[in-house]
């Protein structure tokens, strides 16, 4: 017995359709069919019963089914399966893809999605760092321009001039000239 998640891993990956979209609301026909197809091979999926319980084996529900395909009502499940019948009409493929998705369920370990979603990580594992190293060392200093006039030479002749007889304003002067 597959769980759902493994069947809808399965239909993912021979359907060349990501996960996401067969679980989520998209409505794009071919996504809607293998939607369905994931439905109708759930649901032929026996649990047998725990050993010593007395209980008959069990398909999954339909809110069971609907919980795994991302929070879809039980209606709309029994809906899509009703509804398997019209989209093989329509679609030839799918009734091949139905047979092969049920081989490729049996045939499969459990915990599949766990498994291909591990080696999907390993595929994009992040290479190594590289470290560049430049032909020739940057400058150590650049020269700086100022920002606005004020510091400028002629500016400080102007106002050394203007307030000559200001003390304060002559030392900050002889500073700024010194720097």
């Amino acid at each position: 017995m597959a769980r759902i998640a493994d069947i809808i891993t399965l239909a993912s990956e021979m359907a060349n359709i990501p996960e996401d979209q067969i679980k989520g609301r998209c409505r794009v026909r071919r996504v809607v069919m293998v939607r369905a197809a994931v439905i109708h091979v759930a649901r032929q999926q026996v649990t047998p019963p725990a050993e010593g319980s007395g209980d008959a084996p069990r398909s999954p529900s339909y809110p069971e089914i609907g919980r795994a395909l991302g929070g879809f009502d039980h209606s709309t499940i029994i809906h899509g399966q009703q509804q398997l019948c019209a989209y093989c009409q329509r679609a030839p493929w799918l009734g091949g893809f139905i047979a092969r998705l049920a081989e490729a369920v049996a045939a499969s370990p459990p915990f599949v999605a766990d498994r291909l979603a591990l080696a999907r990580l390993a595929a994009k594992a992040m290479p190594p760092p590289v470290v560049v190293i430049p032909d020739k060392p940057p400058p150590l200093m650049r020269d700086v321009k100022p920002r606005n006039d004020f510091l400028s030479g002629d500016t400080l002749d102007w106002l050394s001039d203007e307030w000559a007889g200001t003390q304060a304003l002559a030392d900050v002067i002889a500073e700024t000239r010194a720097i």
